[in-house]
């Protein structure tokens, strides 16, 4: 038997809060499919013992060498390959989940243990046929434009975040760490314009906490990373990926105050793909 596509939630000086209101682990629970942890390896032991406290012995902690989410996210594909699994998800560690109430309506409702069940499923039957796969942002899923009027609600070629899946060997087969942050953006326009598809279902949804909230990418991402990163995608993507200036104006909490200006890229998925031969409608 096929071993189930495991979840990794990378996650670094956040032991703390891994159980709070907002939290991948909240919805991601008693699920069949391998769960893991990844971080620093001064910090296994801190994560495993706030797991055990909430009875979470369903969660694997994985100490990871690399540092940088992009690292760590090639490490993690990499362990991938070495364990057999040909694809797996990655999620974000502060992810709120939510479902539609019907494929007829935006209406949204917290995600049960059994949807997140469904939607691993999906993900995992999806990447049968595309390379990659993504959950909705929620404030996307208001759209109804989609390309089939039952669930799970799809479109190609789309910006997918913080719910990262792949095909193992796919994943493996672009340059990864060129960038310190929005690797993803980078491995995602790599795969499109080689030919290979992402998938985004808008049945279900994902947000998180503001950009810059203390613990993960906070710790090094400073504005100086995030504009050279911004300007290293704008010169590797030309003409898909735009340079911006974004302003946050919801209220934000202290420590990602820092971070409600920044420099930000506008990225035209759609224009890459369709460069690299998808003729948008078909799949």
């Amino acid at each position: 038997m096929a071993k189930k596509m495991p979840v990794f939630i990378p996650s670094m000086d956040r032991a703390g809060a891994l159980f709070d209101k907002i939290s991948t682990l909240s919805y991601v629970k008693r699920v069949k499919n391998p769960i893991f942890l990844v971080v620093p390896p001064d910090q296994v032991q801190r994560y495993q013992a706030t797991c055990t406290n909430h009875g979470r012995t369903d969660v694997n902690v994985l100490a990871c060498p690399e540092k940088g989410i992009a690292k760590t996210r090639h490490w993690i594909g990499k362990f991938c390959d070495e364990g057999n699994y040909p694809r797996f998800a990655m999620f974000d560690d502060d992810l709120n989940f939510a479902v539609r109430r019907s494929p007829d309506g935006n209406n949204l409702r917290p995600q049960t243990v059994e949807d997140t069940q469904e939607m691993l499923d999906w993900v995992e039957s999806a990447l049968s046929t595309y390379a990659h796969v993504g959950i909705s942002p929620r404030d996307a899923a208001k759209t109804n434009s989609v390309e089939t009027g039952d669930k799970p609600l799809i479109l190609l070629n789309k910006r997918t975040l913080r719910t990262l899946c792949y095909r193992t060997k796919d994943f493996l087969s672009v340059k990864h760490g060129r960038v310190q942050v929005m690797e993803d953006f980078d491995v995602n326009l790599q795969l499109i314009r080689k030919g290979l598809w992402n998938c985004q279902t808008y049945w279900w949804t994902n947000d998180q906490r503001q950009t810059g909230s203390p613990g993960g990418c906070a710790s090094y991402r400073s504005h100086q990373v995030q504009e050279e990163s911004a300007h290293k995608l704008a010169e590797m993507h030309q003409p898909f990926v735009v340079i911006r200036e974004k302003e946050n104006k919801a209220q934000v909490v202290k420590e990602a105050k820092a971070f409600q200006k920044r420099t930000e890229v506008t990225i035209y998925w759609e224009k890459a793909a369709m460069d690299a031969g998808w003729i948008k409608g078909r799949k």
